[in-house]
């Protein structure tokens, strides 16, 4: 057995699951930011002696962020997983073992080999992007209703009723531009990898 292999496999683990925590940890920090915004507007919605149509903005603004923020960051950790979790099986096969540890996938006495639910579990990670998702869908929701509600878009269309639906969807299309803008621009959220490290394809 290959010494250096050996070691650059027990490397490869450790990295897997240091992301792991990574991913854990800036998960639950992004789930606490989201509820102490969603906390915020419930709590001065609800006070009868403050109201503050700007405050009120700051936080749905935030709540906005934090939610896309969110999203973009389990999309971003799911990709790393899945590059660590090649890694590892590509030590492992170097190691020219009959044990394969990390693709390994024991089932159940009442798994049937026809059923196709048996060889496609629950991702944890794919349904964090999707929960993720829809929170941050839902801030952007809430953020053209209050644009629409308090007239900051000034639009007006003849003819229409008062709720228009045509109005609160052009508030979350320039809160998505606005937020579009920022992410891709020079405040660009990507990491750039094309020379920072050595890339490999299966």
């Amino acid at each position: 057995m290959n010494k250096n292999c050996k070691f650059l496999y027990e490397k490869a683990i450790e990295g897997r699951q240091d992301l792991h925590q990574n991913f854990n940890y800036w998960m639950n920090m992004y789930a606490i930011f989201n509820s102490a915004m969603f906390v915020g507007l419930y709590t001065l919605k609800a006070s009868e002696h403050f109201h503050s149509s700007f405050l009120e903005l700051l936080i749905i603004l935030l709540g906005f962020i934090a939610g896309w923020f969110w999203y973009f960051s389990s999309r971003g950790f799911y990709r790393w997983i899945i590059s660590w979790i090649k890694t590892v099986n590509y030590f492992e096969n170097d190691l020219n073992s009959k044990v394969h540890l990390y693709r390994r996938f024991v089932h159940t006495e009442n798994e049937k080999e026809s059923d196709i639910y048996a060889y496609n579990p629950f991702s944890t990670q794919k349904l964090t992007k999707r929960f993720t998702l829809a929170i941050a869908i839902a801030w952007s929701i809430l953020l053209s209703y209050f644009l629409y509600k308090k007239n900051i878009l000034n639009i007006s269309i003849p003819g229409c009723c008062k709720n228009n639906f045509y109005v609160v969807l052009t508030g979350l299309v320039v809160a998505f531009i606005l937020l579009t803008a920022f992410c891709k621009g020079n405040f660009s959220c990507r990491e750039h990898l094309e020379k920072s490290h050595v890339h490999y394809k299966e």
